[in-house]
């Protein structure tokens, strides 16, 4: 018998660029509640291309889809946007805004593992215990013995089996999370945002000027038209750097 495949169709690209543009404009992060804006809108609908006996993709149908599009299938619709605001004014490219922000990653810091050897965090201390003459550490020992130790959230120490790039860190709220840091550009004109890279290298205070440098290269080389680029040179500070 030929086999017979189950479960939900896929959805086009087009609808899922779509989706997420509209989650962007009305400041949605969640995909639950992107889906459920698409399922109680009936212009939405009609934006995707789904009519009223449709149902709009769900919740479950977006991360499936973004992993199976590549990196620069993402980059080169981000292109085509930004080519489109262009044509229509909305794009002046004059004077830029940089910052960067860090986000949660969809990770948890109870799996780390160190990366030496691969040892899970609560195995490896286990073996700080019984080192300091524990034999049987129990759980209340545990907590004991990792509140009190120096650097425990080292990133040369520790790493995400499954988001290596991902680093442990403090976040806003004051909670430690496994975070991503993203940089992105603004036109402060119109509020087209004209970049986003997830960063690397988490080295502080050294991007803005690198960008600013490398602009000011260009625009006395005639290269480009912006004149004005505004970058907080601190984290905590108000500096602003402009050409």
């Amino acid at each position: 018998m030929p086999r017979v495949l189950c479960g939900k169709p896929g959805i086009p690209p087009e609808v899922y660029f779509r989706m997420m543009m509209v989650g962007y404009l009305e400041g949605i992060g969640s995909e639950h509640e992107i889906a459920w804006r698409y399922a109680d809108s009936i212009s939405l609908r009609e934006f995707l291309g789904y009519g009223l006996s449709e149902n709009p993709p769900e919740h479950s149908t977006l991360p499936k889809t973004r992993k199976r599009l590549s990196v620069e299938a993402h980059a080169a619709v981000f292109g085509h946007v930004l080519a489109l605001l262009q044509e229509s004014d909305l794009l002046t490219g004059k004077t830029l805004g940089v910052d960067a922000t860090t986000l949660e990653a969809n990770a948890a810091l109870r799996a780390i593992v160190r990366r030496a050897d691969g040892t899970g965090y609560e195995a490896w201390l286990r073996q700080v215990a019984q080192a300091s003459g524990i034999e049987t550490p129990t759980r209340e020992d545990l907590v004991k013995l990792d509140r009190t130790r120096p650097r425990k959230g080292s990133n040369k120490a520790w790493v995400h089996p499954q988001d290596p790039e991902s680093r442990i860190t403090k976040m806003k709220d004051g909670r430690t999370h496994l975070a991503h840091k993203f940089e992105q550009a603004v036109d402060l004109d119109t509020g087209a945002a004209v970049k986003v890279r997830g960063r690397r290298n988490w080295k502080r205070h050294r991007d803005a000027q690198q960008l600013t440098c490398a602009n000011r290269r260009r625009i006395r080389a005639g290269e480009g038209s912006i004149c004005c680029v505004s970058a907080v040179r601190r984290w905590n500070e108000g500096s602003h750097i402009c050409l």
